[in-house]
């Protein structure tokens, strides 16, 4: 999995930019992310504690689905935390499956 905390921009530009604001989680594809992956990356990325929990619960969901839709590419840009702290609003989310015309 690959994230990072600066969002409204293509995950290339920031590499470009600033490739430490680039977090990577290597994941074995047979068993997907763990639960302590998962909560690290969230609060890596910056959610508060009372957010961590969805946030990782999201990145789970986000892998479930890339591997059960057969995706080349999922992804969140931005995914935000609401002002108040609670929960999390994911703006846009897409899918990707270069295989489909």
């Amino acid at each position: 999995m690959v994230a990072s905390s600066q969002g409204g921009v293509d995950i290339e530009t920031v590499a470009h930019e600033s490739p430490e604001a680039i977090i990577t989680v290597p994941v074995d594809i047979k068993t997907g992310p763990t639960q302590k992956q998962t909560t690290d990356l969230a609060r890596e990325m910056g959610f508060t504690e009372p957010c961590v929990p969805q946030a990782a619960e999201c990145f789970s969901n986000l892998y479930k689905l890339f591997i059960e839709s057969d995706c080349s590419q999922v992804e969140i840009n931005p995914m935000a935390e609401s002002n108040n702290g609670e929960g999390r609003q994911t703006i846009l989310s897409e899918a990707y499956d270069s295989d489909v015309s």
